[in-house]
């Protein structure tokens, strides 16, 4: 296979009744105009993507084969010229298992001044909402989609999987939830992940263990899959996975669709209402106390 600046050839192999098998014509990508199209997406977005989210973008517009992600993933030249260009390094993102903390803080006025003269905390929204929530997802399913989306925009803890949970992260997150089911909450857990078969068994498996640890307050915990769903993927037409056909992968959701669905969940299973007035409240604490400060 030959790779020119201006573009990379891909071969696509299709049998032809003829007498005889044939091969087609190899076909040219040119990466040059799909590239500056590609960037353009990526800086109408609030986060950075991963490099499967935009490889599902090209091929749907530009009809690419799907033997072109290998090509894709290998298009390391053309990101470094961009850097070189001034593209900022982290254009895309490289998904992790870190716990995305958010909600906690301190619990009273004198415990927000005291951290205050070292550092200014958040206010804690959790204490006085009458339930508890949590979002986790395949981190591969963008990190920084999630963190928008929920972390940012809601207080609410995100915990990416990529893959099935650890051990130490089961418990840290089982510790976590046993925290808030013994102060009385109810807990809801919303799972997003890829519409495939390792993707039914990956929250399972972790819930298992999870639910063991909670030492008799687990039935404190209700858990969604908010998606990804067969419902959803046809809804939005989605392209089936170019490794393995017949099943749907989180990525190839455009951000809007993605969005829309993640806010369909929260609604759907949260209050809302009360977390945002929390978070007002919270940030109200926050601003005041940094004035007396």
């Amino acid at each position: 296979m030959s790779t020119e600046s201006n573009g990379t050839t891909v071969r696509e192999a299709a049998n032809i009744e003829v007498g005889r098998s044939q091969t087609l014509p190899a076909k040219r990508v040119e990466w040059a105009p799909i590239m500056k199209w590609l960037l353009s997406e990526i800086d109408s977005l609030s986060y950075s993507p991963s490099t499967r989210w935009c490889f599902y973008r090209v091929m749907d517009r530009y009809k690419l084969p799907k033997s072109a992600w290998g090509t894709f993933k290998g298009t390391q030249s053309i990101w470094r010229k961009r850097f070189k260009e001034g593209l900022a390094p982290d254009t895309l993102s490289d998904s992790v298992r870190e716990v995305n903390y958010a909600g906690y803080g301190a619990a009273s006025m004198g415990e927000f001044y005291r951290e205050m003269l070292s550092d200014p905390p958040d206010v804690g929204i959790w204490g006085n909402l009458p339930f508890y929530a949590e979002v986790w997802f395949e981190a591969e399913a963008m990190n920084g989609q999630f963190e928008h989306y929920v972390r940012d925009a809601w207080r609410i803890t995100t915990r990416p999987f990529r893959g099935d949970y650890s051990i130490e992260k089961k418990y840290q997150a089982a510790n976590d939830l046993l925290a808030m089911a013994k102060k009385g909450k109810p807990i809801n857990i919303l799972y997003f992940g890829d519409r495939d078969a390792k993707g039914k068994t990956i929250p399972y498996n972790a819930l298992k263990d999870i639910q063991e640890w909670m030492w008799g307050y687990e039935d404190s915990l209700q858990f969604h899959v908010a998606g990804l769903t067969l419902d959803q993927a046809r809804r939005y037409s989605l392209p089936q996975n170019f490794e393995r056909p017949g099943e749907w992968q989180w990525e190839a959701l455009s951000d809007g669709q993605a969005s829309e669905i993640i806010q369909e969940a929260l609604k759907l299973h949260l209050d809302l209402n009360s977390l945002g007035g929390a978070i007002g409240e919270a940030q109200r604490l926050r601003s005041e106390g940094t004035k007396r400060a």
